[in-house]
């Protein structure tokens, strides 16, 4: 017959055994892969470090759990509780080996006789060492316990033991699962609507009967790391770089979901402030600035401030420009002019006072290209030195950015 719990006996029955009151208790924790059973694992909260290790001693600390042994299709599974700390059975750590590492586990484990045969009733904490190997593995879990902690000791010599606290959590019935890893995602066993929150991303997903799914919109810090981060987008799904751009999986891959045309703003920028005076070349190189990442498609503007021109002598005529390249080397006085890039002036005072600007566009193409520029000044014609002015500390320095300012695609007069 099937159980019920809480019904008043009559001549003894019904009756409640320890065995049907687990079964009963199923009811009240969460899924773990049997229909009668539980996940086992720790409760999340309280300690975190629930085995330790100092010097040769072993301990673990106070904490509460579940235990599913699933020895039989209706065994039920099994709460415990550890109210102080314990030296687990097993003794010691086991001294390092002279040459090879070594990989232990700690467990807590409940032996039931009417389940197991083991003439015992009761739940215990059990140190088990590993062997000692070139490449160790951790000894394997025993029937009816469950891993608190893998303990990995390096060689004679080799430094301390440490110790990784990876007990699985569980929690009630449709709780939210703390989940370290996608390993330890993979490792439940989902149904429609289960909850785990992904501590290794900062993000919670759900399972849909099919596969797990980022709920809301996922932040990630790289955003190229999309492809693995997320590994089961669905169409609309909406994510955010940490460069604050929104992106949406579009069915068949990742896109920016701002309109094309959105700027993103100064990407790069120089500056110098030291007056000097750059000779009566008409190519002096002045500011560069290396290393700068051009997108395929879009549009930049690379502009100066003002750009405060000096000559020694009255009627020189001046020039600035900028040189560029595109294929990651450094732009010098050889490389190609940026078009629009020139400023020339006739000096009819020893001070430009115009402070004229260089403002102009640049299209990388249709591949990505990492840039470099570089600002020269000199002298065209007339007979003076020219350099940066040094009769005005507020304009004694030069600037010069590069800046998106968004797709280089027609508008269309609509922004998506």
């Amino acid at each position: 017959m099937p159980d019920v719990s809480w019904i008043n006996a009559n001549a003894g029955a019904p009756a409640y055994s320890a065995a049907v009151l687990r079964r009963l208790d199923a009811m009240s924790y969460i899924y773990g892969g049997r229909v009668l059973g539980a996940r086992h694992g720790v409760r999340p909260g309280g300690a975190t470090t629930y085995v330790q290790v100092s010097g040769v001693n072993v301990t673990v600390q106070p904490h509460v759990g579940i235990i599913d042994p699933g020895l039989t299709t209706t065994q039920g599974p099994y709460t415990y509780c550890l109210e102080v700390v314990q030296t687990p059975t097993g003794g010691n750590l086991v001294p390092a080996n002279a040459t090879n590492p070594r990989k232990d586990i700690v467990v807590v484990r409940v032996y039931d006789n009417d389940e197991d045969s083991s003439g015992l009733r009761l739940v215990r904490t059990e140190y088990i060492p590993g062997t000692a190997a070139s490449t160790p593995v951790e000894p394997a879990v025993p029937a009816g316990a469950l891993r608190l902690a893998t303990i990995d000791v390096p060689a004679s010599g080799g430094g301390s033991p440490v110790v990784t606290v990876n007990a699985p959590y569980t929690v009630a019935s449709g709780g939210v699962i703390p989940c370290r890893s996608k390993d330890e995602r993979d490792a439940l066993s989902p149904y429609p609507g289960m909850l785990c929150y992904r501590r290794d991303r900062r993000w919670i997903e759900g399972h849909d009967g099919t596969a797990w799914r980022v709920i809301g919109t996922a932040y990630l810090s790289n955003p190229a790391d999309l492809a693995t981060a997320i590994d089961n987008p669905y169409s609309g799904q909406l994510a955010m770089g940490n460069n604050t751009l929104y992106i949406y999986y579009a069915g068949s891959g990742w896109q920016e979901a701002a309109s094309p045309r959105t700027p993103r703003g100064i990407i790069a920028r120089g500056n110098r402030g030291t007056a000097s005076s750059y000779g009566i070349n008409p190519d002096i190189p002045v500011l560069r600035i290396d290393s700068v990442p051009l997108k395929a498609g879009r549009l930049y503007k690379v502009s100066t401030g003002p750009l405060p021109l000096d000559s020694s002598v009255v009627n020189d005529e001046v020039l600035a420009r900028i040189r560029y390249t595109m294929d990651n080397t450094q732009a010098t006085i050889a490389s190609p002019i940026l078009p629009g890039s020139i400023v020339q002036a006739r000096l009819t005072d020893v001070f430009l006072s115009e402070h004229a600007s260089i403002t102009t566009l640049i299209n990388p193409g249709a591949v990505d290209v990492v840039a470099s520029f570089l600002l020269t000044v000199g002298r065209l014609a007339g007979t003076g030195n020219v350099g940066l002015a040094t009769n005005a500390a507020s304009i004694d320095s030069i600037n010069l950015w590069v800046e998106d300012i968004g797709a280089d695609v027609p508008d269309t007069g609509v922004d998506l």
